[in-house]
């Protein structure tokens, strides 16, 4: 771990993994921080999580993060540093390489839901489940490095229903962290900063301008104390040494305290606003860069800068210019069109560009687009300045390549209606500004929209040409085109069915021919069933009902409810009592009288809306167990679903 001293450079990442970068597997000894009260920042590069990298998952939000070093006594997955973000509107916690921006693991919400509480008796949680009501805002994150253990704070927002929680994780199987107890704050708490002092070994809590102690097994907080003109606190995080905290402040703002003195550093508050942060939420600092974590909700899905983590030099403050360079690399579209990208050092904070070379400025953006009249050569003239002056001025030839041709492609599906209707969606590159469709394969154009929907006479199998032009070239294919019917009566098997009982938390029943149901004074057994529902071709579900055979007669069959469909039937982490996902929520129906040797059902299309994995679970007051066959008969439970 590498977050010690004060002295030469230092850096801060703020989010999207850009750029080219050393791969570090673990940190590095620091050096220190600069011994200046003029310190300036430059943006050095992101870490995306929207999504992460080589990934379709993607936070929902930005709170709290905490930096956990690889150590060969507790190894890290892969052997290398890891970054723990922490996200309410997900209710998750994500680990991630600080350095490369790849996901390791991801802790999600069931987990934090079904985590014990802490038993002083047993030294870890033995109690009951934490429930839906205390991980949904969760806001901070702290690392015990001499107990290898991660705290996770949960605050108030946004109902009287959220309650306040504290989690503590645990090292477990695959060299990563889980919930292994959590302990219930008072009302009102709302913690949103957390930090490990390496020297007291005492994890720190903030709020606004507020901090204190907090300790987990006696889940007691000290009293609170606070650093004069320091307000806002967001996120938190100590120097290896102790002697410096950093504070993630509201207003985008990141301070430096001397925590000797309980003092802010003078001029080591920043404004962040002008690298493009929004909302800094949590701060780490690894390898002399601090890691910012961007909360901000209003940017647009897709976004790289979505809830990333953006990276600062600071430097020296010596005053020194800028040494101007730039790089480019050419847009798709428009034609002709160039993206320069500003590479000059010693943190500027103003630029021109001349694209023409004739004196005149024609952009004072970083990184700004121009497009040329025509392919051909260039010559770029580009400064870069800052308090310390401008840069001697820096010229490069610029190539502009004439575009290639379109190169044509499609994808389709079935639209939703009218029946036999099929949705095209032009996938072509090189930027084609026109296309022809012949659905028919009669060479006449039947459209010239972009993404057409059409409507066959019956099903089969249809040749579908697309040609495409954008002005320096034409290109086409053709593609078969299966158009198909859905039956107006659809039906499921189960692809996983099991039941829990409670005399028996961790027995895993998946492998039997029944599913029971029951409750008495001692003893309550609940089944779960789960469907994948596929193959609606964009159709919607109008009636949805869950068919199951009576093996065994009961006055009762239970209610039943839509439940969380992460789990399985068998092998490793296969469902148990405690396990099982919470059956909580508005009741689909109730199932009444159960003959032997019939099928009952019970409507649920409330829970059925698209295709993908559907859950149910019944739960009952009878006392006479109910039977019914399971997925290892020849009567497997259905969903029976009538589309329009």
């Amino acid at each position: 771990m590498a977050r010690t001293g004060i002295g030469t450079r230092l850096a801060i990442v703020v989010g999207l993994l850009v750029g080219t970068v050393p791969i570090v597997g673990t940190a590095t000894p620091a050096a220190a921080l600069p011994n200046t009260s003029t310190p300036s920042l430059s943006l050095v590069r992101t870490i995306r999580t929207t999504p992460f990298v080589g990934t379709s998952s993607s936070t929902r939000d930005g709170e709290g993060s905490a930096f956990v070093p690889n150590d060969p006594a507790h190894p890290n997955i892969g052997g290398t540093d890891s970054l723990w973000l922490a996200e309410d509107n997900g209710d998750s916690i994500w680990e991630i390489n600080p350095y490369t921006g790849a996901l390791k693991s991801s802790i999600q919400d069931p987990v934090l839901e079904a985590t014990k509480q802490y038993s002083s008796g047993t030294g870890t949680g033995s109690g009951s489940a934490a429930g839906s009501n205390r991980d949904a805002d969760l806001e901070a994150i702290a690392y015990d490095k001499i107990n290898d253990t991660l705290y996770v704070f949960n605050g108030k927002c946004c109902s009287s229903s959220i309650l306040p929680t504290s989690f503590r994780l645990k090292r477990g199987a695959g060299s990563t962290f889980h919930p292994e107890a959590w302990q219930p704050l008072p009302s009102g708490t709302d913690y949103t900063a957390s930090a490990w002092h390496p020297g007291d070994r005492k994890v720190y809590v903030g709020v606004g301008s507020a901090i204190r102690t907090y300790d987990f097994a006696t889940n007691a907080s000290g009293s609170t104390f606070g650093v004069s003109g320091l307000s806002g606190i967001y996120g938190m995080s100590f120097s290896d040494d102790g002697n410096d905290l950093f504070v993630a402040r509201s207003s985008v703002r990141l301070s430096r305290v001397n925590w000797n003195t309980k003092a802010l550093v003078t001029g080591w508050t920043f404004t962040l606003t002008s690298f493009g942060m929004r909302d800094s939420r949590a701060v780490e600092l690894i390898n002399d860069q601090f890691y910012v974590y961007d909360g901000y909700d209003g940017r647009s899905t897709g976004d790289p800068l979505r809830y990333a983590v953006f990276v600062f030099d600071v430097c020296c403050g010596s005053g020194l210019p800028p040494v101007a360079s730039f790089s480019t690399s050419q847009l798709a579209s428009p034609p002709f069109t160039i993206q320069f990208t500003d590479t000059s050092t010693n943190s500027p904070n103003g630029w021109t560009w001349d694209f023409d070379n004739n004196g005149t400025v024609d952009s004072t953006a970083q990184h700004p687009t121009h497009t040329f009249a025509a392919a051909g050569d260039f010559s770029v003239r580009h400064t870069a300045s800052n308090s310390g002056g401008t840069s001697p001025p820096v010229t490069q030839t610029v190539h502009v390549n004439a575009p290639s041709p379109p190169v044509a492609n499609f994808t389709s599906a079935p639209a939703a209606s009218p029946p036999l209707s099929i949705a095209f969606t032009d996938t072509s590159t090189n930027a084609p500004t026109s296309w022809a469709w012949d659905f028919d394969n009669d060479t006449i154009t039947d459209s010239t929209l972009q993404n057409p929907a059409h409507t066959f006479p019956s099903a089969g199998s249809y040749p579908v040409t697309l040609t495409v032009d954008n002005g320096f070239g034409t290109n086409s294919i053709t593609k078969s085109v299966v158009v198909t019917s859905v039956p107006p009566t659809t039906s499921f098997n189960a692809v996983a069915d099991t039941y829990a009982t409670l005399d028996s938390p961790t027995t895993v029943y998946g492998n039997q021919t029944a599913m029971h149901g029951k409750l008495t004074g001692t003893n309550e057994k609940r089944p779960y069933v789960k469907f994948n529902v596929a193959g609606l071709q964009g159709h919607a579900v109008t009636s949805a009902k869950l068919r199951l055979f009576v093996a065994d007669a009961s006055p009762s069959g239970g209610d039943w409810y839509s439940v969380n469909p992460n789990w399985i039937e068998t092998g490793a982490g296969a469902l148990t009592w405690n396990t099982a996902p919470l059956i909580t929520g508005t009741k689909l129906g109730t199932i009444g009288i159960c003959t032997a040797g019939t099928w009952v059902e019970v409507d649920v299309t409330t829970a059925v809306t698209a295709e993908g994995l559907v859950s149910f679970a019944m739960k009952t007051t009878a006392s006479d167990t109910v039977y019914f066959a399971s997925r290892e008969t020849v009567t497997a439970p259905q969903l029976i679903l009538t589309v329009s």
